[in-house]
């Protein structure tokens, strides 16, 4: 339920599909049910509180999916340099989990998995281009590319189709704010409405992308429909 999941679902209970959100509610990570309040009734959500590298979850709830938006994950750059565990257990554990549910209960569900522009490591030019070459910037990112490579193991071995992406920097409404750890954008308009100085780091002369939440969600919606 954190910006990119509750948007995500919210269009498509509106496009009439049958959605279920599996999210953990882990701290500061965004879960957040106040951001799905415009669908929360509707008899096309079901809600399970549950965590990615849970088995016996996972295997009961990919049965009879068509597609699954694979967003689940650590998401921090910079916990993922203090604590490494989370990320492991996320972004490793927690795909490998989801995919060998996949085999066993679903194999033909098409997986939509969400990696980051931080695994091509520091930008030599705004915006990347797809086949440049993948330069961790962290363990985070690491653990994100490792996680592409299980994908695509499995999309080898056992035909289950999935489609990778790496976002950059997505904004807009349901973002959390109670952090600058993982939101650029949201946060400078916290200090904004606090009339906080607004934090720059690098002394202003860093370019990054950005993607509006809402944009984000069009594009994962294409590509579910290719």
């Amino acid at each position: 339920m954190a910006p990119i999941g509750s948007t995500l679902a919210i269009r498509l209970v509106h496009l009439d599909a049958h959605v279920t959100i599996v999210d953990a509610m882990i701290p500061f990570l965004g879960g957040n049910e106040f951001n799905i309040a415009p669908i929360r009734d509707n008899p096309l959500l079901r809600i399970n509180i549950s965590n990615i590298y849970d088995r016996e979850s996972m295997e009961h709830l990919v049965k009879d999916k068509d597609h699954i938006f694979h967003l689940a994950s650590q998401v921090s750059h910079v916990l993922g340099q203090t604590d490494p565990l989370p990320d492991i257990h996320y972004n490793i554990l927690g795909t490998t989990t989801l995919l060998e549910a996949c085999k066993k209960n679903n194999p033909s569900v098409k997986i939509l998995y969400t990696g980051t522009r931080g695994q091509y490591g520091p930008a030599m030019r705004n915006p990347i281009p797809e086949e440049a070459s993948l330069s961790p910037l962290g363990l985070h990112e690491i653990t994100k590319v490792a996680a592409e490579q299980i994908l695509a193991q499995y999309h080898k071995r056992h035909g289950i189709k999935s489609i990778l992406t790496r976002l950059t920097n997505i904004y807009g409404p349901r973002a959390q704010m109670k952090s600058d750890k993982y939101c650029v954008v949201n946060w400078f308009i916290r200090q904004a409405l606090e009339n906080q100085t607004i934090t720059l780091h690098g002394g202003g002369n860093y370019k990054r992308d950005f993607l509006f939440v809402e944009d984000c969600v069009g594009d994962l919606l294409q590509l579910a429909e290719k």
